[in-house]
C-alpha cells in the first residue's frame, strides 16, 4: 500500500525536526524516529509473561529495505537498551509503531 494519508511522511519530517533516533541492534543501523506517549504504562502480554511498555517509537516503514523490526528484538534509544513487545502498523502499512520494554535477561 501506499502513503495516501501521509502518515509516513509525517513520521519522516517530524524525526527530522526533533532529531531522535534508535539502534535496531538486528542489523547496527540507526534509524529516525518519534518518541511518543501512546500506550505507555500500558500491559501486555509476551510469552506467556506480562510486561510494561515504557517506550513508544513512531519510524517510517519504508526506511525498513529488507526486514522490519519484530517482537523480542532489541533495540537501543538514547543510551538506553529496550526489547520490542510489540510492533504495529497504521492503515496504509508506511509508519510502524514499536511498543518497548525494560531490557531483562
Amino acid at each position: 500500500m501506499s502513503d495516501t494519508l501521509g502518515i509516513g511522511a509525517g513520521l519522516a519530517e517530524m524525526a527530522t525536526e526533533l532529531g531522535t533516533s534508535f539502534t535496531w541492534l538486528e542489523d547496527d543501523e540507526d534509524y529516525a524516529c518519534v518518541p511518543g506517549p501512546l500506550s505507555v504504562g500500558a500491559q501486555v502480554e509476551v510469552g506467556g509473561v506480562m510486561a510494561e511498555i515504557t517506550l513508544s517509537l513512531g519510524v517510517q516503514a519504508s526506511l525498513f529495505t529488507s526486514a522490519r523490526p519484530a517482537s523480542g528484538q532489541k533495540i537501543t534509544y538514547r543510551s538506553t537498551d529496550y526489547r520490542i513487545l510489540s510492533v504495529g502498523a497504521d492503515e496504509t502499512n508506511s509508519a510502524l509503531a514499536l511498543y518497548c520494554g525494560p531490557l531483562t535477561g
